[in-house]
C-alpha cells in the first residue's frame, strides 16, 4: 500500500499543514466600531487555529495579535494604557479590545430611541400614562383594551376618579 502526497511531494491528509494559510486583513477604522471590531475577531480566532497557533504562548499570541490587527488596531492598544503585564496577556489584551469597542451602552438614550421609532409620541404619552396608573384594577381594564387610544384612556380614568 502506498501512501499519497500532495504535488509537492507532501503527505497529504489530516496531519498535512498549510504554509500559505492568509491572515485576515487589518481591521477596518470605517464605520461601526464593534461591527469591525467583532468581524475581525472571528477572522483571527480562526486564523490562530489554522496556522496552528493555538497553543502558543500568550506573548507569542499578543505579537501575532497586534502584528495582524493593523494601524487602526494599534492605535487602539496605545489607547489602552495597559501595564507591561497586560501588554503581554493575550487574554486581557481582548478583553481590553472588547471592552473599549463595545462600551457600556447608555440604557436611557436606547429605550428613547425604542420609543421614538417603534411608537409614535401619542403611544408613548398613553404608554407612560398606563404605567404610571397606581391602582392595578384601572390599569389591568384600560390594558384588556386592544386598540386603547389615548383620548379613550383619558376619559376612562377622569370617569374613574369621579366628580
Amino acid at each position: 500500500m502506498t501512501s499519497k502526497t500532495t504535488t509537492r511531494g507532501e503527505p497529504a491528509g489530516p496531519s498535512m499543514t498549510y504554509s500559505a494559510i492568509q491572515q485576515p486583513a487589518a481591521m477596518s477604522d470605517a464605520g461601526n466600531v464593534l461591527m469591525n471590531w467583532r468581524e475581525w475577531k472571528t477572522l483571527f480566532d480562526c486564523y490562530i487555529i489554522a496556522a496552528g497557533k493555538e497553543k502558543a504562548s500568550s506573548r507569542e499570541k499578543c505579537a501575532l495579535f497586534l502584528h495582524v490587527i493593523g494601524k487602526a488596531g494599534r492605535e487602539i492598544f496605545e489607547e489602552l494604557d495597559l501595564d507591561d503585564k497586560a501588554k503581554t496577556d493575550y487574554d486581557e489584551l481582548v478583553l481590553r479590545f472588547t471592552m473599549h469597542c463595545d462600551p457600556a451602552r447608555n440604557v436611557n438614550f436606547e429605550r428613547h430611541l425604542f420609543f421614538e421609532i417603534y411608537q409614535g409620541a401619542e403611544n408613548l404619552i398613553l404608554t407612560q400614562m398606563i404605567r404610571g396608573i397606581k391602582g392595578s384594577y384601572m390599569r389591568e381594564r384600560l390594558l384588556a383594551i386592544s386598540k386603547l387610544e389615548l383620548d379613550d384612556a383619558v376619559s376612562w380614568c377622569r370617569a374613574e376618579e369621579g366628580p
